[in-house]
């Protein structure tokens, strides 16, 4: 089956605009890339990190409306580690606007690395965003 369209589209059986195709890879033992970036969306778009005991399971009832087919458990994994990924981009972007790493590009490009080794598993796209919104979220 083919399927087009953009992550944060959604996901369809059909051809088209809204198809996303995330699957657990069988041996993986978490979720895949996709559904990763699906879930740091989800996250990313609460206005504010994730408060780990916060109940996430609209967050997982929406992730899991997008995915149909992907196990329950393994789209709450998806969100619960898009919602580290929040909470370590709220730090990464407090330390970023105190210059822990440097200024300008530089410090923007070795931010996002700290990121990425505090939160493996995603896109730098998802990197990205993150480090957006938690420079929106740290701004006094």
């Amino acid at each position: 089956m083919e399927c087009h369209g953009r992550l944060d589209q959604g996901v369809s059986k059909h051809t088209g605009p809204g198809c996303l195709m995330a699957m657990q890879m069988p041996g993986n033992d978490g979720p895949d890339p996709a559904l990763l970036s699906a879930a740091a969306s989800i996250v990313l778009s609460q206005g504010g990190p994730a408060d780990e005991c916060r109940d996430d399971f609209l967050l997982v009832r929406r992730l899991s409306g997008q995915a149909p087919g992907i196990p329950k458990h393994t789209c709450r994994d998806a969100i619960a580690r898009a919602g580290k990924l929040s909470r370590d981009a709220y730090t990464v972007c407090d330390a970023f606007r105190e210059k822990a790493y440097g200024s300008g590009d530089a410090g923007m490009a070795a931010a996002i690395r700290v990121l990425e080794e505090m939160s493996p598993g995603f896109s730098s796209s998802d990197y990205r965003q993150a480090f957006a919104a938690g420079l929106m979220w740290t701004a006094h």
